[in-house]
């Protein structure tokens, strides 16, 4: 996979509080205070592009910075404002100049950083907020899907992820990657999701703007053992593993295996049974019965937890 362009710590930094925008757009005038060539080095990136020329005015006051509507001065062929102080003020077209983030460059950013598989195209779940990007390897058995999704600090967004990830259940569980340096939450049950802020899985490089794949993985490794298991289900976060009663421990391996589990624990929380042609048919599994599908030694662990009632299936504790 090709390497991705190096960018400044401090560009990185500065795309992710743009992210958190409602439109992750700059204005010229805002980058005044940032290193000269800092401008310079995101565009030649990638990682932003030129936008609609701003029709506002960052203006230095007396008490700090404030915003002007500018007007067209036809006998000028400007835009400009007037200020008590300066008269009519005329700006330079490049003071104007706006820039947006290059979604679909950080998207592919971040899918090259981390090595991800079955990342072609993403897939946006939340129109301009979420996309999923593809997927994670934990450890060379084990992989998981991973989401970038921005402004998680408002309830709107992730109360729209959280609707979008329930439609996406077949797809399991995995890490939501996020701009926003306070999530409202850290983990979505439902499916289940580790919710992370890049700004916490950043390397200690103070030159360059990277993530630590690293530091990713083991923090999605230890979300789990350090969760005190509340539930009489608690279901890992990739479906390989389920704790019953916080007694009984079943490891799973098998696409099919993690399908079914992950249908009934969810079915077990939402209060809803199922048939089991339809839990095999989600699962693609080319049997009949669940018992045939899990072969005897787990239905053994199973059996007494899962119960049939007028032909639907369902954990029953």
């Amino acid at each position: 996979m090709t390497k991705a362009r190096d960018i400044p710590r401090c560009g990185g930094e500065l795309l992710l509080r743009v992210l958190e925008q409602n439109e992750p757009i700059i204005a010229a005038a805002e980058t005044d205070a940032l290193p000269s060539d800092l401008l310079a080095a995101l565009l030649k990136a990638g990682a932003l592009e030129r936008h609609t020329a701003t029709r506002t005015a960052v203006i230095a006051h007396d008490d700090g910075t404030r915003f002007v509507d500018l007007v067209w001065y036809p006998d000028r062929n400007a835009y400009g404002y007037f200020d008590a102080a300066d008269g009519h003020v005329v700006l330079e077209p490049e003071a104007q100049a706006a820039f947006r983030v290059n979604l679909p460059w950080w998207l592919r950013r971040l899918v090259t950083c981390l090595d991800l598989s079955n990342a072609t195209q993403p897939t946006e779940i939340v129109l301009d907020h979420a996309w999923e990007i593809g997927d994670l390897w934990i450890t060379r058995q084990r992989k998981v899907p991973m989401v970038f999704a921005r402004r998680l600090h408002l309830n709107a967004t992730l109360e729209a992820l959280q609707e979008a990830l329930a439609k996406r259940r077949g797809r399991g569980g995995g890490l939501i990657l996020t701009s926003s340096q306070t999530s409202l939450r850290t983990f979505i049950d439902d499916p289940p999701y580790q919710v992370m802020s890049i700004f916490d899985v950043l390397t200690n490089d103070a030159e360059n703007f990277a993530i630590d794949r690293g530091l990713l993985t083991s923090a999605y490794v230890a979300a789990k053992k350090d969760r005190v298991v509340t539930e009489p289900l608690d279901l890992s976060l990739d479906g390989r593993r389920l704790v019953i009663n916080g007694n009984v421990t079943i490891d799973f391996k098998t696409d099919i295996h993690i399908m079914i589990i992950q249908q009934l624990v969810n079915g077990y929380r939402a209060g809803k049974r199922f048939r089991a042609s339809e839990l095999l048919k989600e699962a693609k599994s080319g049997v009949t019965t669940l018992r045939r599908a899990f072969g005897a030694k787990k239905w053994a662990l199973l059996e007494p937890h899962v119960k049939s009632h007028d032909g639907l299936w369902a954990f029953d504790l």
